[in-house]
């Protein structure tokens, strides 16, 4: 990738945690910024009727429901990306289902209709789907992420460390920027924020320390990346003031 490509980042949904006016502001912003590639960083799915914490009751019966819901997230992210390479990064909630599967129903587990890029219909709708959960592209390292830790910017600082280029996470629900000058040059790790409801039925009576946000990029192999955080805020997408 000699030539330089403009990403953007699209982070933690959780349908259907998701926040509509979130996601609409982010896709405005999509169609506006005509990226070459859009990566959709994971937990687009909750898989709450698959998670091993407690669950409301009635939430147990709508996976299939929820599974709609997304796949018609997804063609509108498809609509606004345009020609863009889409590619769905696997997150920790999508691999709710695998887990559930292996210790639930091993007989099933392995059966094609039943893996998620089959259940979101990824190939009808043109995204490619990534089973690691990370990619390499132009020189930086697009995940979904491993490590959380307290603070904003403290989490991708961690991802940074470990693979040592510069790196694009959500996961952590949290808007981030942290710069490290190396011998290598200097690499950038950002954190992206999300895009579902900052006030979830489960988090009753807490205050959950998210932001709202995508992440930017104008990248190519062999060059310095340019990599920003992007708040939304008021169902808008901030763009740094020039």
């Amino acid at each position: 990738m000699s030539k330089r490509s403009k990403v953007v980042y699209l982070p933690d949904a959780h349908v259907p945690f998701h926040d509509s006016k979130a996601i609409a502001a982010a896709l405005d912003f999509v169609r506006s910024y005509k990226p070459s590639h859009v990566i959709l960083g994971g937990d687009w799915h909750d898989f709450y009727a698959l998670s091993r914490f407690e669950r409301e009751p009635r939430r147990r019966l709508e996976l299939a429901q929820n599974i709609t819901a997304l796949v018609s997230v997804l063609e509108q992210v498809r609509g606004a990306a345009g020609g863009a390479r889409i590619i769905y990064l696997r997150g920790n909630h999508e691999y709710r289902l695998v887990k559930y599967l292996w210790t639930r129903a091993p007989e099933l587990s392995g059966l094609p209709s039943l893996e998620v890029p089959e259940l979101l219909q990824l190939k009808r709708i043109g995204i490619e789907w990534q089973e690691s959960g990370a990619l390499m592209l132009g020189g930086v390292l697009w995940k979904h992420g491993h490590k959380v830790r307290q603070k904003a910017g403290y989490s991708v600082t961690g991802e940074v460390e470990r693979a040592g280029v510069s790196v694009v996470m959500g996961h952590v629900h949290r808007l981030g920027l942290v710069c490290r000058r190396t011998y290598a040059g200097m690499v950038m790790g950002v954190e992206a924020g999300c895009l579902c409801d900052l006030s979830p039925e489960y988090m009753e009576g807490q205050i959950a320390d998210w932001q709202q946000g995508i992440a930017v990029g104008e990248v190519a192999s062999g060059r310095p990346p340019t990599l920003w955080p992007l708040p939304i805020i008021g169902a808008t997408v901030r763009m740094p003031a020039a």
